[in-house]
């Protein structure tokens, strides 16, 4: 490749080497550097890098003969030369190159290119260098070249300046990149990918472009996409091809995708240093002109100068009809133009005329007739039943027309479907007759979005906007927490934290607090009781020693007070007596009864001793008295007159009924004041007695243990003392006197 002795060039790069259908042959010579070209050492130096085919195997030799570089030749040898064996070989050509490389301070560039022929295409960058291609080697597609200034292009189908190659490699994206979860896509490379299929009930593209939902989508074309060439999606499931470009244009040479275009190259692109050369877009550039004592495209390399002469081509040699080509020595020349509907490049051979009819599908067109661009009509076929070409407003295509409310329709075979719904509108029971009946901005049943229902726990709602809003809450209910999430989340009614309204604590003094309604309660512990029937204090009263509230919130120990109590009190929850009226004594300790033990009137000394009636009380009589008496120390006084004292009917008699049932009461019988006692017919004294009598046994046929005569001096009065024998007793001892004769 070492063709210009004067100037100091970059190694030249192995484009890559892909195995076609069939296996290259040993004869099939690549690339292949001679020694006897002179270098930029002189002749007989291998001043390169070559590959050739032997057999199945690759051979790859490096012969820089520089400090640091291996002389020897290396092989690969493999029983099937794959691409990635392709890989490595050419990174290990880089590897074994760039001591010679670094050494002319020079860039090594690889152009990797993928091939179906055993053609090698070679590509050196540097401000002078030129494409080259081994003629004397087999190859297919060298006519495109035709002896070209500039880099050629991939098989040489640009033709004049060629199209520069193949570019920077693509790496196509897969689905998770494009965020597409089903149907086939572009892969930014010219290929598809298979992104997957939805669930049940859902459609490829009723979700968005690759996506799976419920809604309705229909394909667009190439037209209503605006895309001119390449693969695009149809914005549903699918990739509609939108056919190619003519040359020189590219699908996406611009750099804008699916659209037809070229960007001219420059003249250091092209690797022209003079003269005019074709700019790989139907123009031309102009590269300067040559030093003086050069000429351009002298020594035989176009647009480079040098010594020596040049022959240029002319078009018909070139084999080139149309636009610009190079003449192999310094100049562009004009083809010329190509008859419409034909255009130079149209059937991607460059500088040759030629139309690429469309399809009907690149088109856009599924019915009727249409114009294929080339001059002739395409038939591209009739409707199915219930649909006309043009019927759903769109030409060249099959349809029908229908109008639902709210709705973009679309109509297929006589029957009407919804494309889209109008803003704020949506087809939410799936009933296609109605449209798309439902408001999503107020409805309460789809708010914002279909099934989305506005609900509130314990409380109304509304849609507003699109957005749930919650309405008035229950009765009994309220939203103290301000968030509508959990609606109206307490209820007032039974809440004691919150009773009647928010915030509002019922009081927790002396009980539980409860709630009733919306109005607090509370239920009482211990000794504690709600007297005021005011829950906002709690249970206020201390039921233990408050004396109008004892025990119970009913109980009052001073209304009614109890007979002959002029003083309660309240202790351990129970009333009692703390005095008695004059008179009164609570002798058994008895709240119930108050001061159950009142004193009587009768006298308590002998003095005022109380005159029992009848008085006296004559034979076969009788008589009665009662009394009460107050234990320790207190007595009651009689006196008693007996008719008949000195006859033998004379006995008198006097007993005491202890009611009280203590046995703790006594009586005692005097003559007189002075406490004389009178003697028992039974022996004894009446010092406490419980039954004192007399009777006359001699004299009057009686017997008993005393027999006195009668005696006109025996006293007929007799006084008794009642009283108790300062035993403990609960109460008051009542008693009875019966007296007899």
């Amino acid at each position: 490749p070492m063709r210009h002795p004067s100037i100091a060039r970059s190694l030249i790069a192995v484009g890559a080497l892909v195995l076609a259908s069939g296996a290259c042959s040993s004869d099939d010579v690549i690339f292949r550097n001679a020694n006897d070209i002179n270098g930029p050492r002189g002749p007989g130096y291998w001043d390169g890098y070559y590959c050739e085919w032997e057999g199945d195997a690759v051979k790859r030799s490096a012969y820089p003969d520089y400090p640091g570089q291996s002389a020897s030749p290396s092989t690969v040898t493999t029983a099937a030369l794959q691409e990635a064996d392709l890989d490595a070989l050419l990174a290990q050509a880089k590897s074994d190159a760039i001591g010679w490389v670094d050494y002319y301070a020079k860039t090594l560039a690889f152009n990797v290119e993928l091939r179906t022929s055993c053609t090698l295409r070679c590509e050196e960058e540097n401000s002078l260098g030129g494409g080259y291609y081994d003629d004397s080697a087999p190859t297919a597609e060298s006519a495109g070249s035709a002896g070209s200034a500039g880099s050629a292009g991939k098989g040489g189908a640009s033709g004049s300046g060629g199209s520069g190659g193949s570019g920077p490699e693509c790496t196509p994206r897969n689905c998770a990149q494009i965020g597409a979860t089903c149907g086939t896509a572009p892969d930014g490379c010219g290929g598809k990918i298979q992104c997957g299929t939805c669930a049940s009930g859902q459609t490829c593209g009723g979700g968005g472009t690759n996506k799976c939902g419920t809604n309705p989508c229909s394909p667009k074309t190439c037209t209503q996409l605006g895309a001119s060439c390449g693969l695009a999606s149809d914005s549903c499931a699918s990739v509609v091809d939108c056919g190619g470009c003519p040359a020189p244009a590219t699908c996406g040479g611009t750099g804008v995708a699916n659209q037809c275009g070229c960007a001219p190259k420059t003249c250091a692109q092209l690797g022209a240093s003079c003269g005019s050369v074709p700019d790989g877009c139907g123009g031309k550039v102009d590269c300067g002109t040559c030093p003086s004592g050069e000429v351009c495209g002298g020594e035989g390399t176009a647009n480079h100068c040098g010594q020596g002469t040049c022959t240029p081509k002319t078009c018909a040699q070139l084999q080139a009809s149309c636009g610009y080509v190079s003449d192999g020595c310094s100049k562009a020349v004009d083809c010329g133009t190509c008859t419409a509907p034909a255009v130079c490049g149209g059937t991607g051979v460059a500088n040759q005329c030629g139309c690429a009819a469309k399809t009907c599908a690149q088109l856009g067109i599924s019915c009727g007739t249409i114009a294929d661009g080339c001059g002739k009509q395409i038939d591209c076929g009739g409707c199915g039943q219930g649909e006309t070409c043009g019927g759903g407003g769109i030409a060249g295509r099959c349809g029908c027309a229908c109008t639902l409310q709210h709705a973009t329709t679309s109509c297929a075979a006589g029957v009407c479907t919804i494309e889209s719904c109008e803003k704020d509108w949506a087809d939410c029971d799936g009933d296609f007759a109605n449209g798309c009946e439902a408001h999503v901005v107020d409805d309460p049943l789809h708010c914002g979005q279909c099934g989305k229902q506005c609900s509130f726990p314990h409380a109304g709602s509304t849609c507003m906007s699109g957005t749930c809003v919650i309405g008035a809450c229950d009765l009994g209910w309220s939203d103290c927490d301000f968030s509508p999430t959990n609606g109206c989340e307490v209820n007032t009614d039974s809440d004691p934290l919150q009773c009647g309204s928010c915030g509002h604590a019922c009081s927790t003094a002396g009980g539980t607090p409860q709630c009733w309604g919306g109005a607090c309660g509370i239920a009482c512990t211990g000794a504690w009781g709600d007297c005021n029937t005011n829950a906002a204090d709690g249970c206020e009263t201390d039921l233990t020693n408050d004396t109008h509230h004892c025990g119970s919130c009913s109980t009052d120990c001073t209304s009614p007070m109890p007979s002959g109590v002029s003083a309660a009190a309240c202790k351990s929850g129970a009333c009692s007596v703390t005095s008695c009226n004059s008179g009164a004594y609570n002798q058994n300790g008895s709240y119930a009864d108050g001061c159950e033990c009142v004193a009587d009137v009768h006298p308590g000394a002998c003095g005022g001793a109380e005159a029992i009636q009848p008085t006296p009380i004559p034979l076969l009589g009788s008589a009665q008295v009662a009394g009460n008496l107050v234990p320790n120390g207190n007595s009651d006084w009689y006196v008693a007159r007996f008719a008949g004292k000195n006859t033998c009917s004379y006995h008198p008699r006097i007993e005491l009924v202890d009611l009280s049932g203590t046995g703790n009461i006594r009586i005692e019988v005097t003559s007189d004041c002075s406490a004389t006692h009178l003697a028992c017919s039974e022996g004894g004294n009446s010092t406490a007695a419980t039954i004192w009598e007399f009777t006359y046994s001699a004299q009057c046929g009686t017997s008993g243990v005393i027999d006195p005569t009668k005696q006109a001096s025996w006293p007929e009065i007799v006084y008794v003392r009642v009283f108790s024998t300062g035993a403990a007793s609960p109460t008051c001892l009542p008693y009875s006197l019966k007296l007899s004769n």
